[in-house]
């Protein structure tokens, strides 16, 4: 018996009337898989919202009244223990909140200005310590946003740098920076009488956070700061 080849054409026609389909080994038809449905893409917030008016990062100005307190400890003889409050003088900071809520401060500046360490921490003249600032840079934390998306309240431990010089008899001397590691600090942003946005910043750090040359010990530092825009 003689068995005529088919065509391309035939062998096209085939397929398209199958509707493309494959037989398999069994017999059967193999069931035709759904396409997958697409992903819709995230909305973003409405500007008229704070965290939609944080899509973008935002400038706020530290507004003087804040405070910060740190405790001095000399071990020379008696230890002498001496808890310091510092004014905040100014300073800034940028904010932001990402697309999935996480608040964000790219970048944060504190300035305290001086540092007076009393006779009795250091003796015979006490210490005077300079150009105090505090600073920190990117900073993210799991956020907690109001129904609204009008408040919300992050945090998330941070480093904090803190620079400063010394009163010397030749002059102010800068002294190294100083790394403060695994300071647990909250942003709370809230929406003000005036409609524009307020961020309050606290910290706390137990513990010890700079020894000076085995004789003065600083520890216990916390900070709370409120910044308008």
């Amino acid at each position: 018996m003689r068995v005529k080849s088919l065509g391309h054409a035939a062998i096209f026609s085939l397929l398209v009337l199958g509707g493309g389909c494959v037989i398999d080994s069994n017999g059967g038809t193999p069931p035709v898989k759904p396409w997958p449905e697409p992903v819709p893409e995230p909305q973003p917030d409405p500007p008229s919202t704070s965290r939609g008016h944080l899509a973008q990062p935002r400038t706020f100005t530290v507004k003087p009244g804040g405070t910060a307190t740190l405790t001095a400890k000399r071990f020379l003889g008696d230890d002498i223990v001496e808890t310091t409050t510092l004014p905040i003088l100014g300073g800034e900071l940028v904010v932001q909140a990402q697309a999935d809520g996480r608040l964000t401060v790219h970048t944060m500046s504190l300035d305290f200005g001086n540092i007076r360490l009393s006779a009795e921490i250091v003796p015979p003249n006490g210490l005077d310590l300079m150009d105090i600032k505090v600073s920190l840079e990117r900073w993210v934390a799991e956020t907690r946003w109001s129904s609204d998306l009008a408040s919300a309240e992050g945090s998330a431990e941070t480093e904090l740098q803190l620079d400063w010089a010394l009163q010397a008899a030749e002059g102010v001397l800068p002294l190294a920076p100083q790394r403060i590691e695994k300071v647990p600090l909250t942003l709370d942003i809230v929406p003000a009488s005036d409609g524009k946005l307020t961020a309050t910043v606290a910290a706390t750090r137990a513990g010890s956070f700079f020894i000076w040359t085995g004789i003065i010990e600083l520890t216990d530092l916390t900070l709370a700061v409120e910044a308008t825009e």
